[in-house]
């Protein structure tokens, strides 16, 4: 009879499995904190923050009623001032924590959406790594502590690697809470069918996507109904301070109509190499954008399954006067898209994803140099990503050199 303890198989892998999230989450918390420390953050002594910008009506909700406010659309997204309201902090660290948590778990559920999409290990957290250097999806949430889109940025993640990881009920329960933090959450709902789909139409597909949705579009139907837009309401309206009443440029009109007309069409019609540029790699960043290019044919069979998904994002800016923090929303399929060209440039120039790890490491470090500094400029990154392809072929032609001498 054996007196030794017994092991059990499953012990092992889930120990395995544990030390890796572990790991990634203690890497993603020391670059959060990194990056949040040396954020000059949006509070109330800030210079910026008496500006009548979103952060006054959340705060409002948060310190009120989340469910008492009139102003769309912020009237609808209860969720991140309902969570502030709830915990046992005053308003700013509550707001802090939300946003903070927010930013450290999308990366790091980032790396579980690299995982399901085949990536290893080491390219999963280079896509982590990434994640960060995304100034607008990650040091900027971390300045304008007030908003819901690091938490909706969470969700959308969250949801992403839901269809992939094909967990249906959790895909459904986060559109449900996702329309209640910030209505754009739903964009992820055609990747359901994209990212499953094996051919062209599939009805079954097609018939479970709609049903995963109708919670969430439920949800977002009853939140209109039982919180309704007093906009055009000049009573509630001048009972307000201006800081609670302005939605954009100046006004508190809330429509598709105004908003095609005073935002949209004009952008159509002012647009320029230049808007266009800030519209992508002004958002992205040079490396993120380039990346694809390395391996066309599988950045090209990605990009087409996100394209639903991308589509709704740049639709936004037809209607509100944000860019780059609005644009941002699509990092998901911007990311998996990169991680195919790392992969790529792994194969053809020998420099391996451990090695993007470097590189992502020092945009990430120039970041945190700089306080100010919300982006890397694109000029800097990319030479620096320059520099790093032509090291990475040296140092790989090195190798091949020596190991063929021996």
């Amino acid at each position: 009879m054996s007196t030794g303890t017994h092991v059990n198989a499953n012990d092992n892998f889930f120990s395995s499995r544990l030390k890796q999230f572990l790991l990634v989450a203690a890497a993603a918390l020391v670059i959060t904190t990194a990056l949040s420390l040396r954020t000059d953050s949006l509070t109330y002594t800030h210079p910026d923050f008496n500006n009548p910008w979103d952060h006054h009506k959340y705060i409002w909700m948060s310190e009120h009623n989340p469910f008492g406010f009139h102003v769309a659309p912020f009237c609808w997204r209860v969720v991140t001032p309902t969570l502030a309201r709830a915990l046992p902090f005053d308003t700013r660290q509550s707001f802090f924590l939300i946003s903070f948590i927010s930013v450290w778990m999308t990366g790091v559920v980032l790396f579980y959406l690299a995982r399901t999409h085949g990536f290893s290990k080491w390219t999963a957290l280079a896509g982590m790594l990434m994640f960060f250097t995304l100034g607008w999806a990650a040091k900027s949430n971390l300045w304008n502590i007030w908003k819901p889109d690091p938490l909706g940025f969470l969700v959308i993640t969250l949801a992403a690697y839901a269809i992939t990881a094909r967990k249906d009920g959790l895909f459904a329960l986060l559109l449900v809470v996702g329309v209640g933090v910030k209505e754009s959450v739903l964009f992820v709902w055609p990747l359901y069918y994209t990212l499953r789909a094996q051919r062209a139409f599939d009805p079954a597909l097609a018939l479970r996507t709609l049903l995963l949705a109708v919670p969430g579009i439920a949800a977002l139907v009853l939140l209109r109904v039982f919180i309704p837009a007093l906009n055009d309401n000049p009573e509630y309206i001048g009972g307000l301070p201006g800081s609670l009443t302005q939605v954009q440029l100046g006004s508190s009109a809330y429509s598709l109509g105004w908003a095609w007309e005073h935002v949209g069409l004009p952008r159509l019609q002012d647009l320029s190499a230049a808007e266009i540029f800030r519209y992508t790699f002004g958002t992205y960043g040079a490396v993120a954008l380039t990346l694809p290019f390395f391996s066309i044919r599988r950045s090209a069979e990605r990009f087409v399954r996100f394209l639903p998904f991308l589509v709704l994002v740049y639709i936004q800016i037809m209607f509100a006067t944000n860019a780059e923090r609005l644009l941002v929303i699509g990092f998901p399929a911007v990311v998996m898209m990169a991680l195919g060209g790392v992969d790529a440039i792994g194969r053809v120039f020998g420099v391996n994803a451990k090695l993007f790890l470097v590189l992502f490491g020092v945009l990430i470090l120039l970041m945190v140099v700089k306080v100010g500094l919300i982006v890397v400029p694109f000029k800097y990154e990319a030479l620096l990503f320059l520099v790093f392809l032509a090291a990475g072929f040296v140092l790989d032609r090195l190798r091949r050199g020596l190991a063929h001498e021996t």
